[in-house]
This record gives C-alpha cells, sequence and structure tokens, in this order.
C-alpha cells in the first residue's frame, strides 16, 4: 500500500471517528487541518467536506466567535452538527444554544443565506432535539420573520412539521400553514390526516389549533368535509375541549 493512501486512510479515520477521540479540550486549529487535508486530497474533496461541521464542532469555533472568518455554508454545517454520545452533548452542547445572538446578527446582516439558513433550520426543528435545543432554532427561526411567500415555496417542510416530535415544532408547522392554507392546492387529505391525529396531541394548543385549522379546512373545500368528519370520527377520544 503507498505512503499516502495510508495517510488518507489515517485522516478518515480520525475524522470519522472523532466523538471516540474527543475528550476534555477542544481541538485548536482542527478545521485548519481538514481544510489542508482537503487541498491535498482534491480527489477526494467531497469526502472530507462532509466532515467540516463536526470538525467546527469540536474546533475553537465554538469559543473564539470570530464567525466570518468562515464560509456561510460550512457555519451552516457546523450549526447542524450534533455528537451521537450524550456525554458530549450535555459537556458540549451545541454552539448556538448558546451564542443565539451571534448567528441571529448573521442571518439579519445577510452573511448567512437566507433560504439556505431557512432550510438548515427546518430540518433541525424536524429532529427529535432536546427542549433547550429547540428553544434555540425557535428563537432563531422567530427572528428570521419568515414571509408567506416563503412559506409557500418549502411548503413542504412546514407540513412535515405537523409530524414533528416535538410541540415547538409542531406549533411552528400550524402557525404557518394557517397562513398559506388558502393556496395550498395538494396533498390536502395528508393535512386533514396529520390534523386529525394531532387532537389527541398532549399539548392543549397543538391540539386546538389542529382542531381550528382543521374547520377552516371543511368551510374552504367542501369536497373534503366528508373526509373530514370521517378523521374526525376515528380520533375522537380528543383530551381537550375545543
Amino acid at each position: 500500500e503507498r505512503e499516502e493512501d495510508w495517510k488518507k486512510e489515517v485522516l478518515i479515520d480520525f475524522f470519522e471517528n472523532i466523538e471516540k477521540y474527543f475528550n476534555s479540550h477542544y481541538y485548536y486549529g482542527l478545521t485548519d487541518i481538514l481544510f489542508e487535508t482537503i487541498e491535498l486530497y482534491k480527489e477526494d474533496k467531497e469526502l472530507f467536506e462532509n466532515y467540516i461541521g463536526k470538525a467546527l464542532y469540536f474546533d475553537s469555533f465554538r469559543l473564539d466567535r470570530n464567525y466570518k472568518s468562515f464560509r456561510p455554508e460550512y457555519i451552516l454545517k457546523a450549526l447542524a452538527y450534533y455528537p451521537n454520545e450524550e456525554r458530549l452533548l450535555s459537556s458540549y452542547p451545541p454552539v448556538f444554544t448558546y451564542n443565539e445572538k451571534d448567528f441571529i446578527s448573521l442571518i439579519q446582516e445577510g452573511y448567512l443565506p437566507r433560504e439556505a439558513t431557512l432550510v438548515t433550520i427546518l430540518e433541525q426543528l424536524l429532529k427529535p432535539l432536546k427542549t433547550s435545543f429547540m428553544s434555540s432554532w425557535n428563537k432563531i427561526y422567530s427572528s428570521m420573520e419568515v414571509s408567506d411567500a416563503e412559506i409557500l415555496k418549502f411548503h413542504d417542510f412546514y407540513l412535515n412539521l405537523l409530524n414533528a416530535s416535538s410541540p415547538t415544532s409542531i406549533q411552528i408547522g400550524l402557525e404557518a400553514i394557517k397562513k398559506i392554507l388558502t393556496q395550498i392546492n395538494t396533498k390536502k387529505e395528508t393535512l386533514v390526516s396529520t390534523l386529525s391525529f394531532n387532537l389527541n396531541n398532549s399539548v392543549q394548543k397543538v391540539a386546538k389549533e389542529s382542531f381550528n385549522l382543521l374547520k377552516l379546512l371543511y368551510k374552504q373545500d367542501k369536497e373534503l368535509s366528508n373526509f373530514i368528519l370521517e378523521n374526525l370520527i376515528n380520533n375522537i377520544t380528543i383530551p381537550h375541549k375545543n
């Protein structure tokens, strides 16, 4: 085996298993090493770029806060990365959970591309994250003041939020879908089924808002009326008074 192949395999193993090697100290300069590796193995650029979020997570990125020294797409990768090990999540929580204002500023200044950032946030809201993480994403999302046009463009994400495990995510989805309800022309039966299922959600606000959206759909689209009634009957064991 050639020496260069051996070196590359070692680097791949290191970046792949960085959580295993990580202890109580941050890896200052880890990202620089990764960028040098990408430059050295240009034919494997795509492979090594998969580790950028991970490298930034464990680098001084989370400490020096000089975020504009990193390309916007790399920052988004770092924001979307979570360690697999609970010990790391507990001891070294994601950077956005304590630097929310910094990232909100990057969005408002236009340094982070708006659409790519919105997609990243929506993807995170779909994950079964800790309540504290979800709260931070919610604050960052709220700061964007997403327009109806943006909601419509990414309405599939918002429809998926209605199936999220987090009540916070479901509520974001409900509020967004309500704004564009008259403009949704597809997946209406799926929407009805999801809203009906959420009538049994243990969070009263989720259940009530789901019921209110069903009422709006019932008035808006008479062709759906029977389907809505059937779903209501099937989900009649509602724990809240609507």
